[in-house]
């Protein structure tokens, strides 16, 4: 798949997880191995252009524990502002993000892919949201394969 349809792919289904999820952001996040940086290669929904700038270290936040344990690890609402400021995932901070959700897509030892979900309003993911991010998330992989 060339860079273009992998872009419009890649958009379309992270509008699909927004939609899906009734989520207010949604990202790829891609884990240089040699680096062991994350950073967001494509996100929808997000309201800071610093977002895609940043450059965390692959073992921090939600998104260090879902490629860490190969599961996906969910952020309860309702956190004070210390505990949102100490799970040191740099996109929750930046996108002023309540709840969230990373899943991993692919292994860290072929590719470290995660996918990133929140909400700005303090409502945590129900089962059956997450179960429909893991259905896209699948999506994404195959694709990602191509």
């Amino acid at each position: 798949m060339n860079g273009k349809a992998m872009d419009e792919a890649a958009s379309e289904l992270l509008q699909l997880l927004l939609m899906d999820t009734d989520s207010d952001l949604a990202a790829i996040g891609e884990g240089d191995l040699a680096s062991r940086k994350l950073r967001w290669i494509y996100v929808a929904g997000g309201t800071s252009v610093r977002t895609e700038l940043i450059r965390q270290r692959m073992s921090l936040g939600l998104s260090g524990s879902a490629l860490r344990s190969g599961r996906i690890i969910k952020l309860e609402g309702g956190l004070s502002d210390n505990d949102f400021f100490k799970l040191g995932e740099a996109i929750v901070l930046t996108e002023g993000l309540r709840a969230a959700a990373a899943l991993p897509l692919q292994p860290p030892k072929e590719r470290a892919l995660v996918i990133f979900i929140g909400r700005r309003r303090d409502e945590s993911y129900s089962d059956a949201a997450l179960m429909r991010a893991d259905e896209i998330g699948m999506l994404l992989s195959g694709w990602w394969d191509s």
